[in-house]
């Protein structure tokens, strides 16, 4: 019982030692880049922009009192299509 309490001890001993090596200080800029992160940075606004241009007046349509009946969609009280979030 006692070596494995001493087992936990030193994991979390190591454990705690390697997360202080570790650490954000090591970037370089232009090597560590991500070119993933770099085109989200491209998509993330145009995503929004076809999300509020294409999307959400969809949905506002589908809504409307007399037009929810076609679409299948139930009309409820509060609209928030157009609420920026």
């Amino acid at each position: 019982m006692r070596a494995k309490f001493i087992l936990v001890g030193l994991l979390i001993a190591v454990f705690f030692v390697l997360t202080s090596v570790s650490g954000a200080a090591d970037y370089k800029r232009g090597a560590d880049d991500n070119p993933v992160l770099i085109l989200s940075y491209v998509a993330h606004p145009i995503g929004m922009a076809a999300e509020y241009l294409v999307a959400r007046p969809i949905h506002w349509i589908t809504k409307q009192v007399n037009l929810n009946k076609i679409f299948g969609s139930k009309n409820i009280s509060e609209d928030k299509s157009f609420v920026w979030e």
